[in-house]
């Protein structure tokens, strides 16, 4: 954020506590620290393998299924990693040319599982939550004083809803309590000063279409992204 920036955080209802780790890890002294992770991120990317690891062959890697080596073969990948739990391989992530990142699950069942046990821990988390949801005093100041940024240089703004995996509302009426609030009260807010609000059809979405709890995994992208279309092409003409 800078240092320049902490007296409008502290006004917007941020504790200095808060702001610590920012002031801590992005000043300009850590950023010359941190020039060496960049770097070598670039000579990878330059390379089209990461440092030390000679090949990025998918092809002779026999546990993976032909749709899994398509995705790592595709010429927009830069490199791709291995990811294993207990040393069986769960899923494999893609880091691209353009700086987009995906995940392909290998071992879908494994994140199903995931979700079942983070689900039964929200429903401990749930208990006694109030009747409606409110956010953080700070992190809604801080959202308005952006809406009204954009207001005041004139940038078209198109805000678009997010919904998390299905499972982390644990029921439909839990669900409903978090879209009253993003209808009714974060809605308004944007159109009000000019810009668009959209969402698309989440009940076409299920938990197998996100790898955790709100990470859309390939089936989930290739989803989505067809519903944000249809969703953007009236806004956007």
């Amino acid at each position: 954020m800078g240092l320049r920036n902490v007296l409008d955080y502290l006004r917007l209802g941020y504790s200095l506590d808060s702001l610590r780790d920012n002031l801590v890890f992005h000043n300009p002294f850590t950023t010359v620290l941190g020039w060496m992770p960049q770097l070598q991120q670039t000579l990878e990317t330059q390379l089209d393998r990461p440092l030390g690891d000679p090949t990025n062959e998918p092809s002779t890697d026999p546990g993976l299924s032909a749709a899994t080596r398509m995705a790592i073969d595709h010429p927009g990948v830069a490199r791709w990693e291995l990811r294993t739990e207990r040393g069986q391989p769960t899923s494999v992530e893609l880091y691209k040319d353009n700086g987009a990142y995906g995940r392909v699950e290998i071992d879908r069942e494994f994140f199903r599982q995931k979700q079942r046990e983070n689900a039964a821990e929200l429903v401990e988390q749930a208990r006694g939550e109030p009747a409606e949801y409110a956010p953080a005093p700070e992190y809604w100041a801080l959202f308005l004083e952006t809406l009204e940024l954009f207001r005041q240089y004139d940038v078209k703004l198109v805000v678009n809803e997010i919904e998390e995996a299905p499972y982390v509302y644990l029921n439909g009426e839990r669900r409903d309590r978090f879209r009253r609030f993003m209808r009714e009260v974060v809605e308004p807010q944007v159109t009000a000063r000019g810009g668009s609000y959209i969402r698309v059809d989440f009940e076409q979405l299920s938990d197998a279409d996100y790898f955790d709890y709100n990470h859309l995994n390939t089936r989930g992208v290739a989803k989505f992204s067809g519903l944000l279309i249809e969703r953007l092409r009236p806004t956007l003409l």
